[in-house]
């Protein structure tokens, strides 16, 4: 291949495409709806689980207001818990949006919400392993669609594997959260 500046400019565009989506790929195989029905099983499969019919789990779901691809999946949550009363064995389910644009201080925030789980959008820019630290510290559990972020320290992921649903587990990271997954869950889970 003879280069000439078309085709220099070609390949510049091709690296330019690849390395945009190596750095910035945060996709979600995974349909939110699906994942929505799944996280309450997977909170109930935790050892740990000892909430009673009167207390209140609360999940709070972090996006960026700043970022496209946050946002659209902020709504698709918001449609997937509308109106919809989540159980986990017997103890309702309270979903808090975070807006991370609009927030100083997430620890401070995630203490003053006694917020029980995390679930994660796709964030850029957002040092990762910096929240999963705090949730580690806090014993919050976290999820997220985004499933390189699992690299990050989150705990709780989904793929899709020959068109099915796989939940994928990092087992050590959930149990520096405080959280047990029964045997059962980590027999049909992809663990890393």
């Amino acid at each position: 291949m003879k280069l000439n500046n078309k085709n220099i400019i070609l390949l510049l565009f091709a690296l330019l495409i690849i390395s945009a989506e190596v750095n910035y790929g945060q996709h979600i195989k995974a349909p939110i709806e699906v994942q929505m029905k799944i996280i309450p099983k997977i909170l109930s499969l935790d050892k740990n689980f000892n909430y009673k019919k009167d207390d209140e789990y609360n999940i709070g779901i972090i996006y960026s207001s700043n970022q496209r691809n946050s946002v659209k999946i902020k709504k698709e949550l918001e449609i997937a818990v509308k109106n919809k009363t989540i159980f986990i064995k017997k103890t309702k389910v309270k979903a808090t949006f975070i807006d991370l644009s609009q927030i100083t201080n997430l620890e401070k925030y995630i203490k003053e919400y006694d917020l029980n789980v995390i679930y994660i959008t796709p964030l850029r820019g957002v040092d990762i392993s910096s929240l999963s630290k705090i949730c580690k510290q806090e014993k919050i559990l976290t999820i997220t669609g985004v499933l390189d972020f699992m690299q990050a320290g989150i705990s709780v992921s989904f793929d899709i594997v020959n068109k099915k649903l796989k939940i994928v587990i990092n087992n050590d990271s959930a149990k520096s959260e405080g959280v047990i997954f029964s045997s059962r869950l980590l027999r049909i889970a992809k663990l890393i």
